[in-house]
């Protein structure tokens, strides 16, 4: 347990090793390139990284990618980071991109066709490297996700929040509050920039941060350290589903393509229980399914008689002896 009298560096450096060994993302690791934005959570990571990297055998680059969204403002945090890391003798790959051309291209929203631009820079900077890549995704960003995906109809996979690792990123600061690398800032004398956009509430997120968190940390202060507590058991809780679901998917012997589509013995699904058929049918089928298409196709398991259909967003569902069959969806009738 951490000292709360011992220095915040101290205290989230402890917090970052312990979760970071939990999920083995130091494991086998010779670099760790800290993607930096010059913001808070980010300078706090890369002071972090560098303090912890001796004693645990990495070097540590970062890496800054410039959206071309905000002007001088953009201009500025790139000067800001090169100007930290060189006084630092830290390497720092810089990379750009034309983010609202890039979103016009692929009819994306900004904050899409944004992420995209970063994670392709940043993974191309890791093969470069031969790094794994690491972002400062805190306790607070990961309860505004599980909020927004709570808002927006999610399942239990959604509520698992933020992946402490996905292939070659990892997120060590997953478990530490945004309250904590203020106070780290403040006692390291850590300088950073400061976006305007996050004040701008037309983004959703945006919303949640300054609008609903506090309301929650007034019921409790220690919500995002209890969010996250539930995010890693959902997460223990999915990885176990999708483990049993793999089993059950080998023993279905799968027949493969009927009609141009996906297809799989009914009765075998209906038999299984609801939470492990519902994982199976996702898998198999290719495509996203609410709750209410699930339920509508294990209905469909359990009838009888002749073929049934059923239109579900992305695929049309046939019920055919007994044999499910995933189809490409109907052409939407013109009115």
């Amino acid at each position: 347990m951490n000292d709360r009298g011992a220095s915040a560096l101290r205290r989230v450096s402890e917090t970052v090793t312990a979760f970071a060994d939990r999920h083995k993302m130091f494991a086998g690791v010779s670099r760790v390139t800290a993607a930096v934005s010059g913001g808070a959570d980010s300078m706090a990571m890369l002071t972090v990284l560098t303090r912890i990297a001796p004693s645990l055998g990495f070097g540590v680059t970062a890496a800054h990618f410039d959206h071309r969204l905000r002007g001088a403002e953009s201009d500025r945090d790139r000067e800001f980071v090169e100007s930290w890391c060189g006084g630092n003798g830290i390497q720092l790959d810089v990379g750009s991109g034309d983010t609202r051309a890039f979103a016009l291209s692929e009819k994306l929203g900004t904050e899409d066709a944004a992420r995209r631009l970063r994670y392709e820079f940043l993974e191309a900077v890791a093969e470069t490297r031969g790094s794994v890549v690491a972002t400062a995704h805190n306790a607070d960003d990961n309860t505004e996700t599980v909020l927004l995906n709570l808002a927006r109809g999610a399942g239990a996979r959604g509520l698992s929040g933020i992946p402490p690792v996905r292939g070659g990123i990892i997120r060590p600061m997953l478990t530490v509050a945004r309250a904590e690398i203020e106070t780290l800032l403040r006692e390291e004398n850590v300088p950073h920039t400061e976006d305007s956009s996050n004040g701008d509430e037309s983004y959703a997120r945006n919303k949640i941060r300054h609008s609903v968190m506090p309301v929650l940390r007034g019921v409790n202060p220690r919500v995002s350290e209890h969010t996250a507590e539930l995010s890693e058991s959902l997460r223990e809780d999915e990885e176990f589903i999708a483990s049993a679901a793999r089993v059950e998917i080998a023993k279905l012997g799968i027949t493969g393509e009927s009609g141009g589509g996906t297809a799989f013995p009914a009765s075998a699904l209906y038999a299984m229980p609801r939470a492990l058929a519902a994982r199976v049918l996702r898998e198999l089928s290719g495509v996203r399914l609410t709750r209410r298409a699930v339920d509508g196709i294990t209905a469909l398991c359990a009838s009888k008689n002749g073929t049934k259909y059923l239109d579900v967003p992305e695929a049309l569902v046939v019920r055919e002896r007994d044999m499910l069959i995933f189809l490409p969806p109907r052409p939407k009738r013109r009115s």
